[in-house]
């Protein structure tokens, strides 16, 4: 851990200050100084890639989606990261959203691999069996509507 590992969630911090004021370059600036911090800030990288595949950047939302997996998949401990409950979110939550950035970035097999991986993954808060339950629907559909 480095000496500054605890300055990391300020700039988190204000990242999520300046989203909700739709600063939205502002936001991404903050959540990279968090990111170079503290390289393992799941939040920060989760919200960077929700921006980034907002603005269509999708390889970019890919990259921060894939690593946020990796370090979420590690059984990360939250009590030493200083962000609101809300924002400490689970693997299937992140899943989700990196199978939503590899379906729009038409990679339709990646897509499909983190939806089983999500499927196959324990909820760990009552947000993700909503989650769990929307993926199910949505596969559902897929397969009754066959092969495109």
């Amino acid at each position: 851990m480095t000496k500054y590992s605890d300055k990391a969630e300020p700039h988190y911090l204000r990242g999520v200050k300046y989203e909700q004021e739709g600063r939205i370059g502002d936001a991404i600036r903050e959540y990279r100084m968090a990111n170079r911090i503290k390289d393992d800030l799941i939040p920060a990288r989760k919200r960077l890639g929700d921006l980034f595949l907002a603005q269509g950047r999708i390889d970019d939302a890919i990259q921060q989606f894939q690593k946020a997996v990796s370090i979420t998949s590690q059984k990360r401990k939250w009590k030493r990261t200083l962000v609101p409950d809300e924002d400490k979110y689970s693997l299937i939550q992140v899943l989700e959203r990196l199978a939503e950035a590899y379906r729009r970035a038409g990679r339709q097999a990646e897509a499909e691999a983190a939806w089983d991986r999500l499927l196959a993954t324990a909820p760990a808060r009552p947000e993700d069996r909503v989650i769990l339950e929307r993926v199910r629907r949505l596969r559902g559909a897929d397969a009754r509507q066959g092969p495109a």
